[in-house]
């Protein structure tokens, strides 16, 4: 008997599997779109204390003996300072951290599931491995999910959800066509 004809597999099973693998690079992606907004954030405030410090030390370089700009430019450049450094306590610096691991852990996951996926596609596995591999992921992605996000929560943001969702579909147009 051929190959092909011993490994079909049912069409609720092939339709479940391939959701969920869109699913999972969805949230991939999402995290990603995340995680770049929190470099973002980090970016701004960074280059918001460098600016804002040159101009204050170069106004008090420059007229530094009235007293009111001398007092005015130390204590902003000592503002700035204090803000550089409480960046660090941000929100979004936790979650960037976070995220960084979150990505590291699901992606190999992911490429893993999508190696199945092949695999299920062009029929050299059963139904019987395809259900068991859908179920060993989704309990793998809910594990190493479990591990993250325990003391503060990923906000949901419409435009980061769009663009996943946008970059998502771009991906498996190029690679699923």
């Amino acid at each position: 008997m051929d190959n092909l004809e011993t490994n079909v597999i049912n069409e609720a099973t092939y339709n479940a599997f391939w959701s969920k693998m869109q699913q999972f690079k969805f949230d991939i992606v999402y995290y990603c779109v995340h995680f770049n907004a929190c470099i973002n954030i980090n970016r701004k405030i960074k280059f918001f204390v460098v600016f804002t410090t040159a101009i204050f030390t170069g106004i008090w370089m420059t007229w530094h003996t009235l007293s009111r700009i001398n007092t005015v430019c130390g204590v902003a450049i000592i503002a700035l300072q204090a803000l550089s450094a409480i960046s660090e306590l941000f929100p979004y610096e936790k979650r960037k951290n976070e995220l960084r691991e979150l990505i590291a852990e699901l992606e190999p996951l992911y490429l893993e599931m999508e190696n199945d996926w092949r695999r299920i596609n062009s029929c050299e596995v059963d139904d019987e491995y395809a259900r068991v591999a859908l179920d060993k992921y989704a309990k793998k992605q809910i594990e190493i999910k479990n591990h993250f996000f325990k003391d503060d929560t990923l906000p949901e943001k419409e435009k980061y959800r769009t663009k996943a969702d946008n970059l998502t579909e771009e991906y498996f147009k190029n690679n699923y066509r």
